[in-house]
């Protein structure tokens, strides 16, 4: 007999999935939009997109610093 959590756990991530594909797919024809209507523009998002993707790098690497030093710090 199957778990019944374990398939409410995968219908979750199923549906976590699908939504990750489909705004990724909303989010790539915004870019084409942008870059079709009004280049400048396109460049203005491009960059929103680099300058949030280093300040997400910069907040995860100072927090898996943190969870390390803490770990460390029980041994």
């Amino acid at each position: 007999m199957p778990d019944p959590t374990a398939n409410g756990f995968l219908n979750a991530l199923d549906e976590i999935v699908t939504f990750a594909v489909e705004s990724r797919i909303r989010l790539e024809a915004l870019e084409k939009v942008f870059d079709e209507t009004n280049p400048m523009l396109h460049e203005l998002y491009i960059g929103e997109i680099e300058n949030l993707r280093k300040e997400k790098s910069r907040q995860m690497t100072e927090a898996l610093l943190v969870n390390l030093r803490a770990q460390l710090g029980r041994r």
